[in-house]
């Protein structure tokens, strides 16, 4: 567990003011993961610590109060950010120099929670959101920024391969969000320019896409999820090059905070409903 960082080191005394500017211009999809981390870390028996996300919400101007409706999505958050933590830093500490680069990062405080003192961290997203991330969490060591949209290749030659140096490529709560062509071409733009690299990202089922039309935290944030994936497995029929290495239902973990629909979770339309999925893009031969 972390320290509870000093306040004014790490958040510029300027930052509530900018928020309150530049959100409305955002989407407000940022928020719901930001919030949750704040919900969670508030928890005596949080799954992790994220004083930054406390900070965070914390300092921001405007009415949140409608993200802490849904409990779904709160847990949905507690329980991916647990998983994705344990298996970015499972590959950092595995291998010392390791490059994480986070695509969408969005409001993601993950760098501040992972550091070997090695490793490399790399944040990839539209410039408004890079702007609003210097602007609220500073300077992190040993991390840089990449303003560029994830669909226009062109960012990748910030992060061509680097002999010595593992890669691992993060989609928190991104993909979901574009076509299923849109995925395949980024998918496979990324195996083809990053070949040994691992991609870690959430992906949902077509059931639960068609629930989150529903959600109320989706449409407080005016976003729609899109895509919806059946098997980890039918990604391996995009390229040679993409190989599965396994999935994690988020339902398997922590059923303490799914409530009744920890009950449910035998069934297994619920269970695959929401997971990480963990993908190795291997080398040409």
């Amino acid at each position: 567990m972390e320290g509870r960082p000093d306040r004014e080191s790490n958040i510029p005394p300027q930052a509530n003011r900018l928020l309150d500017l530049e959100l409305s211009g955002l989407s407000r999809s940022l928020l719901i993961p930001l919030v949750g981390r704040a919900v969670e870390s508030r928890r005596p028996d949080a799954l992790f610590r994220d004083p930054l996300a406390v900070d965070s919400v914390d300092r921001l101007a405007g009415d949140l109060a409608s993200f802490h409706k849904d409990w779904v999505a709160l847990a949905a958050v507690a329980v991916r950010t647990e998983l994705l933590d344990r298996a970015v830093r499972r590959f950092v500490t595995s291998r010392p120099g390791a490059r994480v680069v986070n695509l969408g990062a969005g409001l993601c405080t993950r760098s501040t929670r992972i550091d070997d003192g090695t490793r490399e961290w790399i944040d990839v997203d539209l410039p408004a959101v890079i702007g609003l991330r210097k602007q609220l969490f500073g300077e992190v060591p040993r991390s840089s920024t990449l303003a560029a949209s994830v669909l226009d290749e062109d960012w990748l030659d910030g992060v061509e391969p680097a002999p010595g140096r593992p890669t691992l490529l993060v989609a928190e709560g991104l993909l979901i969000y574009f076509t299923e062509a849109e995925v395949q071409k980024l998918v496979v733009g990324l195996a083809r320019r990053l070949p040994g690299a691992e991609l870690l990202f959430e992906a949902f089922s077509p059931l639960e896409v068609w629930l989150d039309s529903w959600s109320y935290s989706l449409r407080a944030a005016g976003v729609r999820v899109q895509w919806g994936l059946r098997s980890a497995r039918n990604l391996e029929s995009w390229s040679p090059a993409i190989r599965c290495l396994g999935e994690s239902f988020y339902l398997d973990h922590h059923p303490q905070r799914w409530r009744w629909l920890a009950y449910l979770r035998w069934l297994p339309p619920v269970r695959r409903l929401m997971r990480i999925v963990h993908v190795r893009f291997e080398r040409a031969i």
